[in-house]
């Protein structure tokens, strides 16, 4: 087992009750597995807590938001088309 991982209390599966997806779930340790995404941190842990991995779709978090990542991204891009700059820093509120 990786290091980041003994410090998750992976033996009380219930100390995460809902189904979260991947990328929620490595979220919620993001101090911890340095130079991974949220994602690949979430399947590491689902591996370690022997859990399914949760489809997008039913992660009662984001509900699938995060999923569609992409389709916002093109949305921003798009709205932006008419402005010159070098890098743009856009915020979310969820």
């Amino acid at each position: 087992m990786v290091d980041w991982l003994r410090q998750i209390p992976i033996d009380d599966p219930a100390r995460i009750p809902y189904p979260l997806c991947d990328p929620c779930l490595g979220r919620l340790y993001a101090r911890l597995g340095h130079d991974l995404t949220n994602s690949q941190r979430g399947k590491a842990i689902c591996k370690a807590l022997k859990r399914l991995p949760v489809p997008p779709g039913e992660c009662w978090l984001c509900e699938g938001l995060l999923s569609e990542m992409e389709k916002f991204a093109a949305l921003a891009v798009k709205r932006f088309e008419e402005y010159e700059y070098d890098t743009y820093l856009i915020g979310t509120r969820v």
